[in-house]
């Protein structure tokens, strides 16, 4: 497994994570792989906003041709009722 340090951490971010790391009762470095894992998993918000987004599009996208069978069988009804008439 590659080792890749992180340079020109602020003091601030590196007490942070330590206190982080101590309340998980994790080394530091523990504490970041953790970090990354979850953060590579997890789908960003923009990511879950596309998703929502596509399915919407996907719900919202019906077919000019496409007919309700409600529609459909109160279509043929009308039809016959007509036919009958005449």
């Amino acid at each position: 497994m590659p080792t890749k340090p992180v340079r020109d951490v602020p003091d601030h971010v590196h007490m942070h994570l330590k206190r982080r790391a101590e309340k998980n009762r994790r080394s530091l470095n523990q504490e970041l792989l953790r970090i990354l894992e979850e953060s590579i998993s997890q789908p960003s918000e923009s990511n879950r906003q596309v998703a929502r987004e596509a399915r919407k599009a996907e719900q919202d996208r019906t077919p000019s041709w496409a007919v309700e069978s409600r529609e459909l069988k109160r279509t043929m009804r009308e039809g016959r009722q007509v036919c009958a008439m005449r």
